[in-house]
């Protein structure tokens, strides 16, 4: 395919039509190509050959890159073309969008404004001021109101100098000054600092000159404070700043306006583990400590700023801050507190080391505190599969007293915790395992696990539940182990789920060796989540069938050829297919349901289209229906 596009840019005709008469060409994507790239002559031939309507992408690719030639030659030609009018819009857009201000003018002539105001939207959006101009020139009632504050979001500063010199948006500028704040664009806020005055402590400054401060913009925070040398407040700048770790413009906020910080900021600070700007807060702020900074800065491990959170902060800490630390496995800031700090901790910090698989921190814990742990401690590292801490708190003298943290090991698929505890314990425990416990096992396929215990003499009770969700979860070997040790049963619940959740394999060893069947729940439930292979395999060889859902599914997701595939091989139909199809923005699957004459639901598709908005299904919907044509004409 590659040499086929070689010859289209080239516009080696005489290779294409070699090539052609040897091997057919599909020429959707050719022709598309060829408009983007200005291939004329290419683009002719193609056009012979074409059977698709390909007039939309076509023309929207000529519009966008510039070649009025092309785009002549696809309006030009109505038996491609029979859409030109709603693809024009589209092409006007992407003209517009990339500055191409011949292909707005030859649209526009031809055409007239209709859809005008998208696209004096699209040339403001990317600054391209001679589209704008002609546009503006052309229909100035078209400038919406929002026209400057568009501008200025993106920098355009010469599209804002003419907006301005021409008054053609004059009520938006503190606006649009609010937004060049925030986005860092100086140059525009040089601009209209020298038309409007701005509120000091009002929200809006307050709320721009913050988000300029969480994205670095330093130009402009120092040109607003220049120009507008009435705006003190600075703390939600350098609140904004600190957070994200700029130091540079806390520095220029502190030369810039005395400033002291907020305790709010000093926690996030240190929470965030960020040094050098605690230091630079400590040491130009004034800032008052709470212990909740030593706290977080402990709790994600930052032991620098423990450190000097120790030397400079009177606050200190709680016991939160070693029971954070400890929980995440934080061993030299556990050390260190424990060397340094009165705090001390609680029962949690050897609990919550132990649930986390931290052992180095058990160890030290269990080693120099006197707080131990509780039941928690033993529990959790059953629970969680944490073999070594397990063993540790044992050898030390916890009790495992609680039998459902081993159940609960066991639905986790920790083998090696539950070859421990077997080991260990009386296999009492195992015999009277609840059920929830066996099918949560099977159905997360813990096969190893499910394996031992048996082999073990445990007895467990496994219900129809169990392999049902086995199924709905894919674990082909668990089924096949279940079914050929014969330890469960199955209901039609199985393949549903199986089918519903695209586990092909599943749905197959389900077919072949078992009797309970499906119900129209597994080809619906395939269709929905589009698994078209499911549907597919379920139609060649199982006899319960589908109802009108699969197709409503398959339109749904866009499916073109599961779509066909049903309409093709199934009688069920459909309910909402073209809404579905509509609302999702597939217009391939709209125009196959209309010439199906599958035309259910045509009201309630054209509404979701339009609202959507998905323009190209709304134009076209309106056009097949011409009885709702008034909601697609109002649209554009």
């Amino acid at each position: 395919m590659d040499v086929v596009r070689a010859m289209v840019e080239s516009e080696r005709i005489d290779l294409l039509q070699a090539l052609l008469n040897h091997e057919p060409l599909w020429p959707y994507d050719l022709l598309v190509d060829a408009a983007r790239g200005g291939h004329l002559a290419s683009v002719q031939w193609l056009h012979q050959v074409a059977e698709e309507d390909v007039d939309a992408a076509a023309a929207y690719g000529a519009a966008r890159f510039g070649h009025v030639a092309v785009l002549r030659y696809l309006i030009e030609h109505p038996s491609m073309m029979d859409t030109a009018t709603e693809s024009m819009a589209e092409a006007m857009l992407g003209a517009a969008s990339h500055g191409r201000l011949e292909v707005v003018q030859f649209l526009f002539e031809r055409y007239g404004e209709r859809g005008s105001a998208a696209t004096v939207r699209a040339a403001t959006d990317s600054g391209h001021l001679p589209v704008l101009r002609f546009l503006l020139e052309q229909c100035a009632h078209r400038c919406s109101p929002d026209v400057m504050k568009r501008a200025a979001r993106n920098g355009h500063v010469e599209v804002v100098r003419y907006v301005l010199e021409h008054e053609l948006a004059t009520s938006n500028v503190q606006d649009a000054l609010m937004v060049a704040i925030s986005g860092g664009h100086v140059d525009v806020v040089e601009l209209l600092s020298g038309v409007v005055a701005v509120q000091p402590e009002g929200y809006g400054l307050v709320n721009a000159l913050s988000e300029a401060a969480a994205n670095s913009h330093v130009l402009v925070i120092e040109c607003v404070y220049r120009l507008h040398p009435q705006v003190e407040s600075v703390l939600p700048c350098l609140h904004r700043a600190a957070v994200k770790g700029h130091l540079d413009v806390i520095r220029l906020l502190s030369a810039l306006r005395s400033t002291g910080c907020s305790t709010e900021t000093i926690e996030r600070v240190a929470g965030d583990g960020n040094l050098d700007v605690l230091a630079f807060l400590h040491q130009h702020c004034a800032p008052e400590y709470t212990v909740e900074a030593m706290d977080r800065a402990a709790g994600n491990g930052h032991l620098e700023v423990v450190r000097f959170l120790h030397q400079h902060s009177a606050a200190g800490c709680t016991t939160k801050a070693m029971d954070r630390a400890a929980g995440g496995g934080h061993l030299e800031v556990v050390r260190f507190l424990h060397e340094r700090s009165d705090a001390g901790c609680t029962t949690k910090a050897m609990d919550e080391a132990a649930a986390n698989g931290h052992l180095s921190v058990v160890q030290f814990l269990h080693e120099n505190r006197l707080e131990g742990c509780s039941v928690v401690a033993v529990c959790k590292a059953v629970e969680r599969g944490h073999v070594e801490v397990l063993k540790y708190l044992l050898d030390q003298g916890k009790t495992l007293c609680q039998c459902d943290c081993v159940y609960r090991a066991a639905t986790n698929g920790h083998l090696a915790v539950v070859e421990f505890v077997v080991a260990l314990l009386d296999l009492a425990w195992s015999t009277n395992m609840p059920k929830k416990y066996v099918t949560k096992m099977i159905a997360n396929g813990h096969l190893d696990v499910l394996k031992y215990l048996l082999q073990h003499r445990c007895k467990l009770e496994i219900d129809d539940h169990a392999m049902n969700m086995a199924a709905a979860n894919g674990h082909l070997e668990t089924i096949q182990f279940l079914h050929e040790h014969q330890l469960a049963k199955c209901t039609t619940k199985a393949m549903d789920g199986a089918a519903t959740n695209g586990h092909l394999d599943v749905v197959k060893f389900l077919h072949d060796h078992r009797t309970e069947g499906c119900t129209t729940a597994a080809m619906d439930g395939a269709a929905k989540f589009d698994h078209f292979d499911v549907v597919k395999f379920l139609h060649d060889h199982r006899q319960e069938g589908c109802t009108v859902a699969t197709m409503d599914w398959a339109a749904h997701h866009g499916n073109l050829h599961m779509v066909r595939f049903l309409h093709q091989n199934r009688t069920e139909g459909c309910r909402w297919a073209l809404p579905f199809a509509a609302e999702s923005g597939h217009l391939a699957v709209v125009k196959f349901l209309c010439e199906q004459g599958i035309e259910h639901g045509a009201q309630e598709a054209l509404n979701t289209a339009t609202y959507a908005p998905h323009p190209p299904i709304a134009r076209f919907l309106g056009r097949r229906f011409p009885r709702l044509s008034p909601i697609a004409e109002d649209y554009i």
